[in-house]
């Protein structure tokens, strides 16, 4: 489980790469490891959808490529991403439940058939 501070920066790192600030700033920011900012890029990473290496690439000025996709990635939203996975989990358990019944009623449903087959 991530702390508020790792939580924070996950919501706010676009936002302050934008600004300017370099990775080991935002980290320095909000007084988490260089390896706790990495993994959190890692996890913006793939709930955008960008690189790794795009989200801690310096941005030369003369390349306006990086401002845009920046502007393009969306915050991370941490409370509703772990509130969407409760809910897909709970479904997958409701799910596997309903799936559990299916099969142990055909499967009495084969053995009728087969004392019915029997008693032929």
């Amino acid at each position: 489980m991530r702390d508020e501070r790792t939580l924070k920066l996950e919501e706010e790192y676009v936002t302050l790469r934008k600004q300017g600030l370099q990775p080991k700033e935002i980290a320095r920011h909000f007084k988490v490891c260089d390896t706790t900012m990495y993994k959190a890029v890692r996890r913006i990473a793939e709930a955008t959808g960008l690189t790794t290496d795009f989200l801690l690439a310096r941005p030369n000025a003369e390349h306006h490529q990086y401002a845009r996709a920046i502007e393009l990635a969306k915050p991370v939203d941490v409370a509703g991403l772990r509130e969407q996975c409760q809910t897909i989990a709970a479904q997958m358990e409701q799910a596997i439940a309903k799936v559990k019944t299916t099969v142990v009623e055909q499967e009495k449903v084969a053995q009728i058939i087969q004392i019915g087959e029997e008693n032929v």
